[in-house]
């Protein structure tokens, strides 16, 4: 059954001691085995570890991070992850030879472009096109990604979608899904399966409302949503999606989206679940138990320039 996470209600009924018992035990429950269902292809192989998102999205470093849920402590502490977020939950074909060889490598592209105009002198204009860019491959990249980003296998109309859609290189996105995407500058990660967040008050910062994924990492975010209505204004990644997996189009960046709308302001980092009583806050989120636990936010990382 889903549940309202909010503000009020973390600190009300939450206390240290029953958070603190309810994610041990959960931590300790839902570890995959070394040889288990892979998420993507299905089939019961020895797993590998998948950095999500990519090592190239600078995520090769130590890193804090803590769950949804454990975001609501005051007191937390968070866990360490040596050399970036990672999830070993999909076996060495798709993992290697499909992510990593087929996907990955145009999805580098889109980010090593992106770091060259951020990092180069001067002034740059709002919106930008980069040239070349295989997109098919990129949207696999970031489904791929997510459905790596989860410590179960789940079999439901919206996850089968999705791992068709990764697996047939012929294959157009699904139907009522959207991949939004927006520039994102904060040196976080946030990585959010499966929820809806709900936004009561000011619309200016309204978050689309929708059962959605995300995938929050410099210098590009994404939310994978499904049936859609409301955008924010952002992009739509899988409207650019065709039957050719090698065709290349010219990619339109707004520079600027990751600002609010209506607002010369920027989306919180962990935008659209940021829940807070703050103007531009979230006012609460529909969620599961699983999906609290298997999200990932990270504290700020002390990322080093490329050489």
């Amino acid at each position: 059954m889903n549940k309202v996470i909010n503000k009020v209600s973390a600190k009300k009924n939450l206390n240290e001691s029953s958070i603190n018992n309810t994610i041990s035990y959960y931590k300790k429950s839902k570890k995959k085995q070394k040889i288990d269902k892979c998420n993507i292809c299905g089939n019961v192989l020895p797993l590998t570890w998948d950095h999500v998102p990519p090592k190239f999205c600078f995520n090769n470093i130590s890193v804090k991070y803590n769950s949804m849920i454990e975001m609501h402590d005051l007191d937390r502490k968070s866990s360490i992850s040596q050399n970036g977020i990672k999830f070993r939950t999909i076996c060495d074909n798709c993992n290697n030879n499909l992510l990593g060889a087929e996907y990955d490598r145009e999805y580098k592209k889109l980010v090593d472009c992106l770091y060259n105009l951020y990092i180069t002198p001067g002034e740059i204009a709002q919106y930008v096109i980069i040239q070349g860019l295989k997109i098919n491959r990129i949207a696999r990249a970031i489904v791929g990604h997510m459905l790596a980003s989860r410590e179960d296998y789940t079999s439901n109309k919206f996850e089968a979608e999705l791992r068709n859609f990764f697996l047939d290189k012929n294959a157009l996105p699904p139907k009522n899904m959207k991949l939004l995407y927006y520039t994102y500058i904060y040196n976080t990660i946030m990585i959010i399966r499966d929820i809806v967040p709900k936004k009561i008050g000011n619309l200016d910062y309204d978050v689309p409302d929708c059962f959605m994924s995300c995938l929050n990492t410099f210098p590009m975010a994404f939310i994978l949503a499904d049936k859609c209505e409301n955008t924010c204004g952002l992009y739509d990644m899988f409207q650019l999606c065709t039957n050719d997996i090698d065709e290349e189009i010219d990619f339109k960046v707004d520079l600027l989206s990751y600002l609010y709308p209506n607002h010369k302001c920027a989306r919180h980092p962990y935008w659209p679940c940021n829940v807070s009583d703050e103007e531009s806050g979230v006012s609460m989120i529909l969620t599961t138990e699983v999906s609290q636990y298997n999200s990932v936010m990270t504290d700020v990382r002390n990322l080093k320039k490329r050489r």
